[in-house]
């Protein structure tokens, strides 16, 4: 069941990373599978995040807004740099970057 719900989510462009499936419950004939999926970052992994880009000492400002992240510098390549640090760490959620600006 997973894994047509993880094609059809690859078809929509949505990331299978933002699912975590429950365990499955069978009954009988039928079989249940509750499916959670994740919306924002959560907080243990913002601060994850935070905590590798002090590590890297890029200078730029990174501040938790509930669910979001928002990551603030004067240089473009900075900014840049963060993202690229971000999409190679493996911290098992996607990321989407917006209001990227001059």
């Amino acid at each position: 069941m997973v894994t047509i719900l993880r094609s059809n989510l690859v078809k929509r462009g949505v990331s299978a990373h933002s699912m975590s499936p429950k365990e499955r419950i069978l009954t009988g004939k039928t079989c249940h599978q509750n499916i959670h999926f994740k919306s924002g970052i959560e907080i243990p992994i913002a601060k994850k995040i935070i905590k590798k880009i002090k590590e890297e000492k890029i200078k730029v400002q990174a501040q938790i807004l509930g669910d979001q992240l928002r990551v603030t510098g004067k240089s473009r390549n900075a900014l840049q740099a963060v993202m690229q640090l971000i999409r190679e760490s493996d911290l098992g959620q996607s990321f989407q970057f917006e209001n990227f600006r001059d």
